[in-house]
Order: structure tokens, then sequence, then C-alpha cells
């Protein structure tokens, strides 16, 4: 892996979402996640806004908690019949934030490096570290071409 930007502190603005939660056993069942989402979001017609993100709110296998989010219109209504999902303000954070640019298998060392940089500058962490998905192979236009080799990831740590 390259060497990453050095982490920074940044201030994420709050964002409306639609959010799915579940317990799973590995990091990889987010996929069947993100199925059925998407496919929520595809029957209802409801359009991405942004970039979508995960929201690790427990990573102690075999129960990970895991929200996946996809930012929507302020507009949006969300059907009486929500499978799950749910729409509300993601709240904004001020963040350690390292980036990957690489093949996904690589994330948990922009994790590790977050963190650490973190611990080094003595902030105290507030609130469960999320992944914005800048470029991805999930359908997103033109992300297919590069696979999992070639995806871009910002880890956001609250502070």
């Amino acid at each position: 892996m390259s060497t990453p930007p050095r982490p920074q502190v940044q201030t994420i603005a709050p964002i409306r979402v639609a959010s799915l939660t579940r317990t799973i056993d590995t990091f990889r069942a987010q996929g069947a996640m993100w199925t059925d989402l998407l496919a929520f979001l595809k029957q209802h017609n409801i359009q991405a806004a942004g970039p979508r993100q995960a929201i690790v709110h427990s990573c102690n296998a075999p129960d990970i908690v895991v929200e996946i989010c996809v930012p929507i219109s302020e507009n949006v209504e969300m059907p009486v019949n929500n499978q799950g999902v749910r729409a509300y303000t993601l709240e904004g954070i001020k963040a350690v934030v390292g980036e990957l640019v690489g093949p996904m298998q690589n994330v948990s060392e922009v994790h590790e490096a977050v963190a650490r940089w973190a611990r080094e500058h003595k902030f105290a962490v507030t609130g469960p570290v999320r992944e914005v998905y800048k470029r991805i192979p999930m359908g997103e236009e033109g992300a297919e071409d590069v696979g999992w080799d070639l995806v871009e990831v910002e880890v956001q740590l609250p502070i």
C-alpha cells in the first residue's frame, strides 16, 4: 500500500440519510445489507444524494453492529412499510479523517492509522467510526471497472 495522506481533523456536516442497521457476524455480511437497502430505495424511487457510508456501532465479532447509510434529499418521504429502513439526519461531527486509495483489503490499516493519530494527539473518541465510500464497486457509475483493488474510502473517527 502506498503511504496514505496523514490523518487530519475535519468538521463533517450533518446529512439526511436512509439507513439500515443490523447485527452481522463478519464485515463481508454487509453485502446483503447493501443489496436490501439499495433494492428498497430503487423500489421507492429514492435517489442517492452523495456517497454511501457505514457506521460501525460495535465490532465485537460475532456480534458486529453496522448501520449502512445512503444520503437522500431533505424532502424524501419514507414509505410506511419501510422494511427496517429509516430516514433521519445523521449528526455532524468533528473527526480525525484518513483516506484509502487502493485495495479495500487495506482499509484496516487506515483505521489503525486514524486511531493511532488520534491517541498521539490526545483526542478522545466520542462515537462510532464511519466509512464513507467515495468509490467502490457497488453500482456506482464507473466503479465496477476498477473493482475492489482501487477504491476510495474515507475513515472518520469522531472526536
